[in-house]
């Protein structure tokens, strides 16, 4: 039987050498349910317009999320990923629908909201936040969970990634020499995490078949 520091071990392992993991099942469909409640919440505390296809700075507008995420168990899986104690620092819901069916061209994560670093880096007004990009060393600790509410197989817009992008940034350049077969699709169940680190370089293609896809990621970082 693998036991559970083993099982931590290889996770650390699996997002060191590859950027990314996902982890099944890990939330139950009660407390993916609880979820979405509180991240509806948000959307109505943040509402803007009558069709909201993604809402940022969640924790920030719902105070109560960060203490549901340790509750239900993804902040332990983050603390299990990085090694350390791990908090969350931001959270954004996305619902790409029929409505919203766009391509989202292949980027890195590379800001974070300037509350959640000591950087002294410019700052970006962006959504009513102010975020900053941090230096390298300081994305390398970092890592987001993105939490699936729905179904999302390939032709549903699943996210597609470069393992192994994730240790510098790679500028536009960068970005535009990666082969199209580089991509590697993540498709995943309802109730599915994908772990990936900021730098790991992603994509996202228009659905097939458009449904629902709506996923809460959640930035996790070192308690401070």
């Amino acid at each position: 039987m693998i036991s559970r520091q083993e099982s931590d071990s290889s996770l650390r392992t699996e997002l060191e050498v590859q950027g990314f993991s996902l982890h099944a099942s890990a939330v139950s469909q009660a407390d993916l349910a609880t979820l979405l409640n509180a991240s509806t919440v948000s959307i109505a505390a943040n509402q803007q317009h009558s069709e909201t296809y993604a809402v940022r700075n969640l924790l920030a507008v719902n105070e109560s999320l960060a203490r549901l995420l340790n509750t239900v168990g993804v902040t332990a899986i983050a603390t299990a990923a990085l090694g350390v104690q791990s908090v969350p620092l931001d959270a954004t819901y996305f619902d790409k629908n029929s409505k919203t069916n766009w391509k989202v061209p292949a980027h890195q994560d590379l800001v974070i909201p300037a509350t959640a670093t000591s950087s002294t880096t410019p700052r970006i007004e962006r959504y009513g936040t102010t975020y900053t990009e941090p230096p390298t060393e300081f994305l390398r600790q970092l890592v987001a969970l993105r939490i699936h509410f729905d179904d999302c197989p390939i032709d549903n817009g699943a996210l597609a990634v470069v393992p192994s992008s994730h240790r510098d940034k790679l500028g536009d350049a960068g970005l535009s020499a990666i082969s199209q077969n580089a991509f590697t699709p993540c498709a995943a169940r309802a109730g599915d995490i994908l772990l990936m680190k900021p730098m790991l370089v992603h994509r996202s293609s228009p659905a097939v078949q458009p449904h629902h896809r709506r996923v809460l990621h959640v930035l996790y970082g070192p308690v401070q």
